[in-house]
């Protein structure tokens, strides 16, 4: 996309959220619904750790506003570790959350599909929102240290895992006393079967992780439905309802800008995310969960919690 053509975009983008009010409707506000990340469940503290494709940024948009999370890992995978830490340092920002970026690893060995290069355009730019690419910081020197301090206020972590397991294998033996779960998306790899990206990108690292008992029991996968259809594809449907203002407008202008690379997936990681600030939408199915919850429903308890970003400013 140029540049010119990016103005444009969001330009019409901006003018579209205009036209929706300041704020969305009270109703996604009404009392007696849970509280997003509020159950027995969830853990003190929620630890990010993400190759900030799309999917994951809406992820992070609906859990950042809980409170709850200390820290964003950022892996190369989608993105390269660096210039995702930007794209998800500007996107935090808009939140107005006290929340530290760390920049983690790249694999060393990794795969190049051939999907890959427009995606991570996209991405490391924030779905164009971004004029350029920009490295926040070199690669943490002492990854799992800075980890270990960026949580050390919490009794117990969760751990959202949205992308390749190069940093995880780092950091993941010095938060382990603290450690109750890992919530990762996706499906546990199996033999026979050739591994998704976020285990093939760096597959030592991957097998390392998921070879470690320690870890692979306190793995909880959340999966889309194998025959999930278009309901499941974020759309301009996704957005109807956001608040004008912060996070979740800065969110509906990155899905805005150029929906065909929003459209080009599924709500993969924003399912992930779901899971932990909503176990009671999702049943267990196999080795894995799966929402037992339509893709509308979905969808609106996903509103709901990126607009926790406002109401907790009110």
């Amino acid at each position: 996309m140029s540049r010119f053509g990016r103005l444009l975009a969001v330009g019409a983008a901006m003018m579209g959220l205009a036209g929706c009010g300041k704020m969305p409707s009270m109703e996604i506000f009404k009392p007696g619904r849970p509280a997003p990340g509020v159950n027995a469940d969830a853990a003190a503290c929620l630890l990010i750790d993400t190759d900030m494709a799309l999917d994951d940024a809406r992820a992070i948009a609906a859990s950042v506003p809980t409170d709850k999370v200390p820290a964003i890992v950022v892996t190369g995978g989608v993105t390269r570790a660096e210039q995702g830490a930007t794209a998800a340092a500007h996107l935090v920002s808009t939140s107005r959350k006290d929340v530290r970026i760390l920049v983690g690893e790249n694999s060393p060995s990794p795969t190049s599909p051939d999907w890959l290069r427009p995606a991570r355009e996209s991405a490391e730019r924030l779905g164009y929102l971004l004029a350029t690419t920009v490295p926040l910081d070199p690669p943490e020197t002492y990854l799992a240290h800075s980890v270990q301090l960026a949580v050390r206020d919490c009794a117990t972590i969760d751990v959202l895992h949205l992308g390749p397991w190069s940093s995880f294998a780092v950091y993941g033996p010095e938060i382990a006393g603290k450690l109750r779960r890992i919530v990762a998306q996706g499906v546990p790899p199996s033999e026979g079967e050739p591994p998704g990206f976020n285990c093939s990108y760096d597959l030592e690292a991957c097998r390392t992780v998921l070879e470690d008992d320690a870890f692979a029991e306190k793995i909880t996968w959340v999966a889309l439905p194998r025959n999930a259809g278009q309901g499941f594809v974020p759309g301009p449907d996704m957005v109807k309802g956001l608040a004008t203002t912060g996070l979740p407008a800065t969110i509906a202008v990155m899905m805005s800008i150029d929906p065909s690379t929003v459209a080009d997936g599924y709500i993969w990681d924003d399912t992930a995310a779901l899971y932990w600030l909503y176990p009671n939408l999702f049943a267990r199915k196999g080795n894995h969960v799966e929402p037992k919850a339509g893709a509308e429903e979905l969808k609106e308890n996903w509103r709901i919690a990126v607009n926790e970003a406002i109401e907790r400013q009110n």
